[in-house]
């Protein structure tokens, strides 16, 4: 089954030559369009990846592999800037814009060899929980359904599961991309991730997502939502998988001057050598603040089994404290909408952007007596081009920018999120590394997400907006995955999350990959 590979099993083939590059697209694109209904790609770049299947085929005959990557599809959220095909990132607004170049991360995936089959769905701009906030249509979690037998579905049976009532989320806004590897269309795919962007599709749809240190993955070639938080993140069906993709991608750029240079320190940490107690030493922390009345039975399950596993593992659990945790979301509301409200400023329909020229000369009338001549244009076109969510957080972005508010809540914020990096900070001088829950609970009906309020909508992140805040790297692991079938489900994949101090996202990655494997034995 498709949904079952993994990529280090795939691109081991790819070397023995039991399979080809090509044969490996051809089953990825069957289960591209047997998804449709899912409504995870929103562009599909077929012809393009045929070709470089065949280049990659011809390298191994020359024996000239790139390396592991070397003809593996994968798939790029449609906020990296690609020069084959459309960036839209989800919204009207760049509605038929091509950049005419490829981000970093894109770049570098192409350079190891990978496979770029297309771009995938996510929330407008990156403002979203669950993936519904996108002007290509919403993006369907494909865990309603999830055969036993490795029996693939048809596209009429996943028809069935976006037209269900019980439809889940696929959890935003990397959605497309953690459906896209979830169902086994690519074998890994980039999102990014501001404040949980990656890690909650990643736990709703069963895989595992990484949230890099800000600063070790470039940002070049990606559409900005709030600068100082943005991050480049990786979906895969495993953490070994990650490893993979994230040292093709590891790096300074110098087109990115927050990407950290290679002479800075990085913290060491090293795993013990002792096969039966791989973890024999390491101190994760299990802070108290996360453990709040929003979290469900089931978040709270998956947690105790991770924290068991890695005690199994011979890791010591001890309890820590962060103490402006409960201000996290709130600080986080206030400093990602006004960055973004500068960030979009240039969205306007004359330097940037799509125009909307259907005004009547009445309401260009009425618009210029109300904001000036020309104004007209640029509200309007504006109006148009963004959705309700986009909207709604330039608005708060702006009123919190405005000459009165910057010093109660810009700055305010500012100081909470310094406050978070020093919690945080002060807890790593206890422990190696932290485990909390990945999401609240797992992915909510589509029908009970839209009826949400924004500030219940806003509350999904509180688990992972404070490593955010404080650029941390952070790991969801997919520790609950029930076998389902077509109805009404009481049980649904749900993750945990490791966070660790900045830098030390190998050490995070062989961790997780020691608790995945203690789960599974």
């Amino acid at each position: 089954s498709m949904e079952r590979t993994s990529l280090i099993h795939i691109s081991a083939e790819l070397k023995a030559g039991t399979i080809s590059s090509v044969e490996v697209l051809e089953k990825c694109v069957e289960r591209m369009t047997a998804i449709r209904p899912l409504n995870a790609f929103v562009h599909e770049a077929l012809s393009e990846a045929h070709t470089d299947a065949l280049a990659s085929d011809q390298r191994r005959a020359a024996s000239q592999s790139l390396g592991p990557l070397d003809g593996v599809p994968v798939a790029v959220k449609d906020n990296f800037c690609t020069s084959r095909g459309p960036t839209s990132a989800g919204s009207g607004a760049l509605a038929g814009f091509r950049a005419g170049y490829d981000a970093t991360v894109v770049k570098r995936l192409r350079a190891a060899g990978a496979i770029v089959v297309g771009k995938t769905n996510m929330d407008e701009f990156g403002m979203g929980s669950f993936n519904l906030h996108s002007h290509h249509g919403p993006c369907i979690n494909p865990c309603l359904l999830r055969p036993q037998s490795g029996a693939e579905c048809e596209e009429e049976t996943w028809a069935q599961v976006a037209a269900s009532p019980f439809a889940r989320v696929a959890g935003g806004s990397s959605g497309g991309s953690a459906v896209a590897v979830s169902t086994g269309c690519v074998f890994g795919a980039l999102g990014s991730d501001t404040g949980g962007s990656v890690r909650l599709p990643a736990s709703y749809t069963g895989i595992v997502g990484l949230k890099p240190t800000y600063g070790r993955l470039s940002r070049w070639g990606l559409v900005a939502y709030t600068s100082s938080m943005d991050t480049p993140g990786i979906f895969a069906r495993s953490v070994p998988d990650v490893q993979v993709l994230f040292q093709a991608l590891d790096g300074p750029d110098p087109l990115d001057s927050a990407t950290a240079e290679v002479s800075l320190p990085r913290p060491v940490l090293q795993l013990t050598s002792q096969s039966e107690r791989p973890l024999q030493g390491v101190k994760v922390g299990i802070p108290a603040e996360y453990l709040v009345s929003e979290v469900s039975a089931a978040s709270r399950a998956a947690w105790t089994v991770a924290a068991n596993a890695a005690q199994a593992a011979g890791a010591s659990l001890i309890p820590v404290s962060l103490p402006t945790t409960q201000a996290a979301l709130a600080a986080y509301y206030i400093l990602a909408p006004a960055e973004a409200a500068s960030n979009l400023a240039r969205y306007d329909g004359i330097r940037y952007g799509a125009r909307n020229d259907s005004l009547t000369a009445e309401e260009e009338k009425v618009l210029a007596e109300a904001e000036g001549e020309g104004a007209g244009l640029y509200s309007f076109t504006r109006s148009a081009a963004f959705g309700p969510q986009v909207q709604r957080r330039l608005l708060v972005g702006t009123y919190a920018l405005s000459s009165e508010m910057v010093g109660p809540f810009f700055q305010q914020a500012q100081k909470v999120r310094r406050c978070v990096a020093q919690d945080f900070q002060a807890a790593f001088a206890q422990v190696d590394l932290l485990l909390t829950p990945a999401a609240p609970d797992c992915a909510p009906l589509v029908s009970e997400a839209l009826s949400l309020s924004p500030a219940e909508s806003c509350a999904v992140d509180v688990m992972t907006v404070p490593a955010s805040l404080a650029g941390l790297p952070a790991l969801a692991l997919p520790v609950l995955q029930p076998g389902n079938q077509l109805g009404e489900l009481k049980e649904m994949p749900i993750g945990v999350q490791l966070i660790g101090p900045r830098f030390t996202d190998e050490y995070l990655l062989a961790v997780g990959e020691q608790i995945m494997i203690q789960l599974s034995s």
